[in-house]
């Protein structure tokens, strides 16, 4: 990297770039970028950053104000850049490449002194027209040292950069690391915009250091790896929500929370946030900067008061490219130096210093506001749509209708005969000469703009935007699919707009970037896997519905599926095998959900019984062969509503129960639906419980959180009284099934035996993840089965482990959102198994908001697959329940004898003992070949793998 830097500053020299010359430098990110920027500060130069996105009229603006004599870009952009005559260098081009590649790769002796430009950044500007702030070598240095000690960036220490270099924080990003002998992890443009994409990174590259703003953050925190929780979290462009820095601090090592202006070098103070803390602070100046809260008479405000802040010191900017009056107005003299040179910035920021020295945010003095973390001035936006000819007068302002949800939202008075433009042609207009996230979210038109007593526009009166559909160039049209239905909903949702019809765009209804990391994070809930390119390609909903989800087809809703299926091994043991007749043959939860709208529940529950096939299966007897039949009939739920108000809580709680075991026996397939509920209203407060009962024919454990996400989903939609939206399916259970139908005739008749061993938390991984856990569990319950097995009297038998069809889907099947009873037979025919282990194991908690899960008293715990279920000679399941790993074993007995099987049982229980007290008593640092059962190693095979791991 600096070899090749020095060799393009060299090329750069000879052009003439020296002190104080600007280069503008468009490219795209990559490390030519960095190569780019650093060869200009090589050169002695100062750099322009210009965006390729940015309108061609503001790029041809800032080419135009800073008259910079040279270009750095690279072929791929030409095009993009207004022709002004500077030289333009092209980094990939054939020729420049060749001509930088003859310079020498040593190091250049510097010419620049610190009083020189270091870079000229852009930020929106109050008349109508940006400014250039011109940052000296000096303060961008003492920036760079200053924070670097700060926050206790090592050459250990790995930094994603994620920030356009229009925006000065990304200088941090790009050289705080360099400065430190750290690494620069830089992540493209799409990965910058992709929550998933950046989670992954920080995984893959082992980051340590990430900033971004709190936009970002919000939609960052919930994706954050478990390798995060020792990830140094830098935040700041805008004020840092408390619910936020609370989320973070429990996700991640360490928060610290900045501020600064790009008139005082990226940031002045910076704050640790605490773990618990009761608010958020900027904290203190960084090194070598002085802050005064100053009050109306430019008098230092006391301890506690508002007052606007100045801040000088070693960051202090050099002013305004071009713009001396307005240089003159906010870099003023230093009130308290007696250098008459020194100068301080008014931030026109609104804060107080606190009693510990730190200083609290409060606000703007003027109309300048952040949004997404960008520094806005509303004059320019406004003066850039009074510009259009329909327009008689515009105010612009920032809502946040929705918490945590700031917006643009321009206020339009068009003029007496003008004809009202449309929003697209608006957007349009204003996306001319700003930037995409200068362009406001919503347009409202108004007869008149509401007045204060002094004739001002009186900006608390102007209205919210309403919800309705804006009046865009294209009509409207229903969404079609069940994929641009799902488009339709997470739009509608996420920008607040009633109806999205399938030709609208998703920008001119009041998008942007970062609106579209939350449609990427809900769209996900609704089974359609969106990306950042996708969302900038395909704007409008049936061309993004297409693009994500090409065959979802285009049955109406409301109509579901029917037809006949072979029931599976596991479908006809539950039918025939008598143990499972009534409440055994059932799963259930119950939930505490004190807001619950029993009739919005009732809809919703009737749509997701109409959405998933397996829950509308009938088992009939037809030409003499047992068959289920999936009916249509979805139209009403069975939905039982109890009002128990008129006992005690525990009397309620005792008649709850009760209900609930009616409910579970008297659950008859034959009868359907499969999944039926009961609402209950206990104790004199009226506590509401939901009770949800499944027939195993139609729900394994792993189908609830299909199941209550859909719920969950579907009741917001009732509640707010829309129709309901459903998650895309993945292939139907019907069509897994055909797969298996010729796996066999039902079992014979079927006993069962159970033992089980002391499970030791401590000598065991029960403290690491859940998913150790259940791998230790999976380890010891085989290991432990098959040693029982080998000693077995009942002569040689194979021992095969039972997977989830989810697990090994056939191929070509996405079995992801597919509700059913997906469990099979393990091998085929002759070669199926003797023995068969299925690790049963507890699923996860229902979505937060349905309510919390209660542990119903009478229930066994919830399994992913049906303890007892016989398809196989003898099936065992391992159970992990109150400190105690329990098996049942469910035999053939026309095949074995129950001592027979007693005496595996036993020797099963011996062995899960041995290896638990193994376990225990180890050395958690010692392993031995017996630490990896799965794994067929001996002693000589384990040494040799972790002498290979040792090297690394």
């Amino acid at each position: 990297m600096n070899a090749e830097a020095n060799r393009l500053a060299r090329r750069l020299k000879g052009l003439g770039v020296g002190p104080d010359t600007l280069v503008a430098v468009c490219l795209e990110r990559g490390p030519d970028m960095v190569v780019g920027l650093l060869a200009v500060l090589k050169a002695g130069g100062a750099y322009v950053p210009l965006d390729p996105e940015y309108p061609l009229d503001r790029l041809a603006f800032m080419l135009e104000d800073t008259a910079v004599p040279v270009v750095v870009t690279q072929e791929s952009l030409r095009d993009r850049l207004p022709g002004t005559g500077a030289v333009v260098v092209s980094v990939d081009g054939a020729a420049d490449a060749a001509a930088v590649a003859r310079q020498s790769a040593a190091d250049l002796p510097s010419e620049a002194s610190g009083d020189d430009l270091a870079y000229v950044i852009y930020t929106s500007g109050s008349t109508g027209r940006p400014k250039g702030v011109g940052v000296p070598r000096s303060a961008l240095t003492n920036l760079l040292i200053g924070l670097r000690d700060r926050l206790s960036i090592t050459p250990d220490d790995r930094l994603l950069s994620v920030t356009t270099i229009m925006f000065d924080i990304s200088n941090l990003e790009l050289y705080a690391p360099l400065v430190a002998g750290a690494r620069v992890v830089l992540a493209g443009r799409e990965q910058a915009r992709d929550p998933l994409a950046l989670a992954a990174l920080l995984t893959e590259q082992r980051v340590t250091v990430m900033q971004a703003t709190p936009s970002v953050w919000q939609m960052l925190v919930d994706e954050l790896p478990d390798e995060a929780a020792g990830l140094h979290v830098l935040t700041g462009g805008e004020a840092l929500p408390l619910d936020l820095a609370e989320r973070l601090t429990r996700r991640v090592g360490r928060v610290t929370n900045l501020y600064g202006p790009t008139e005082t070098t990226i940031w002045s103070l910076a704050a640790d946030v605490a773990s618990g803390a009761r608010a958020v602070t900027i904290g203190e100046p960084i090194a070598n900067t002085e802050l005064f809260v100053m009050d109306r008479f430019a008098r230092l405000a006391p301890v506690g008061v508002p007052g606007e802040l100045w801040i000088g010191g070693a960051g202090v900017a050099r002013g305004y490219l071009n713009r001396p009056e307005l240089t003159a107005e906010r870099f003023v003299r230093h009130p308290f130096s007696k250098d008459p040179e020194a100068r301080v910035y008014r931030t026109g920021d609104l804060v107080r210093r606190l009693a510990d020295g730190t200083v609290e945010y409060l606000g703007r003095i003027d109309y300048q506001v952040k949004v997404r973390g960008h520094r806005i001035e509303l004059g320019e936006v406004e003066l850039a749509l009074v510009r259009h000819d329909a327009m008689e007068s515009v105010v612009v302002v920032v809502r946040e209708d929705t918490p945590g949800a700031k917006r643009l939202v321009a206020y339009c008075v068009t003029g007496r005969d003008a004809e009202q433009p449309d929003v697209s042609a608006l957007r349009a207009w204003c996306a001319r000469c700003l930037p995409e996230y200068m362009v406001p979210s919503a347009f409202v038109f108004l007869d008149r703009m509401p007045l204060t007593g002094n004739k001002k526009v009186d900006r608390k009166a102007l209205p919210a935007p309403e919800g309705d559909r804006p009046d865009l160039g294209e009509e409207y049209a229903a969404p079609r699919t069940p994929a641009e239905r799902v488009v339709a909903r997470v739009w509608s949702d996420v920008l607040g707009v009633d109806r999205v019809g399938a030709h609208d765009n998703f920008f001119e209804l009041g998008g942007d970037s970062i609106l579209s990391i939350q449609v990427i994070a809900r769209a996900r809930r609704f089974g359609l896997n969106l990306t950042p390119p996708m969302m900038f390609r395909h704007l409008t909903v049936a061309e993004l519905a297409g693009h994500a989800a090409p065959d979802t087809g285009t049955r109406a809703p409301g109509l579901p599926a029917t037809g006949v299926v072979t029931p599976t091994a596991y479908q006809r043991a539950l039918l025939d095998d008598i143990s499972y007749h009534g409440a055994p043959g059932t799963t259930a939860r119950l939930i505490a959900a004190p807001e619950l709208d029993v009739e919005a529940l009732r809809q919703a529950l009737a749509a997701v019984i109409g959405h998933h096939e397996a829950l509308r299966l009938r088992p009939e007897i037809r030409c003499g062969e047992r068959q289920l039949l999936i009916t249509a009939d979805h139209a009403s739920a069975h939905l039982d509503h109890h009002d128990l108000t008129d006992r005690t809580e525990e009397a309620g709680r005792a008649a709850m129960e009760a209900a609930c075991r009616t409910l579970r026996a008297g659950l008859d397939p034959a009868e359907g639906p499969l999944l039926r509920g009961a609402v209950f209203d206990i104790g004199e407060r009226g506590v509401r419980h939901l009770l949800l009962v499944a027939h195993r024919l139609a729900v394994d454990e792993e189908s609830w959180p299909i199941l209550l996400t859909d719920l969950d989903l579907a009741y917001q939609a009732r509640s707010a009284g829309k129709d309901v939206v459903l998650p895309l399916k993945s292939t139907p259970f019907t069509a897994w099934a055909a797969c298996i139908a010729d796996a066999g005739a039902a079992p014979s008749a079927t006993s069962r035996v159970h033992t089980h061993a002391e499970w030791a938390p401590s000598g065991t991984p029960a403290h690491g993840t859940e998913e150790e856990r259940r791998a230790r569990l999976t380890e010891v319950a085989l290991d432990a089965l098959k040693s029982a097995v080998r000693d077995w009297g009942e002569g040689p038998a194979e021992v095969g482990l039972a997977v989830n069809g989810r697990e090994r889907p056939f191929d070509g099947m996405d079995l992801t959102r597919t509700v059913g009873c997906l469990l099979r037979p393990v091998g085929d025919g002759d070669e199926r198994p003797a023995v068969v282990l299925t690790v049963a194991q507890p699923s996860g908690p229902p979505p937060a908001g349905l309510g919390e899960e209660v542990r119903l008293h009478q229930q066994e715990e919830y399994f992913s697959a049906p303890v007892g279920v016989r398809v196989h000679p003898v099936d065992v399941t391992a159970v992990l329940q109150d400190g105690s790993l329990s098996f049942e074993l469910a035999y053939a007995t026309d095949t074995y004898t129950e001592g027979s099987i007693e005496a595996l049982a036993q020797r099963l229980r011996s062995r899960v003992t041995e290896l638990l007290d193994e376990t225990a008593g180890a050395d958690p640092k010692t392993v031995s070949a017996d630490s990896f059962p799965l794994a067929g190693l001996d002693e000589a095979g384990l040494a040799s793998v972790l002498e290979r791991f040792s090297k690394k």
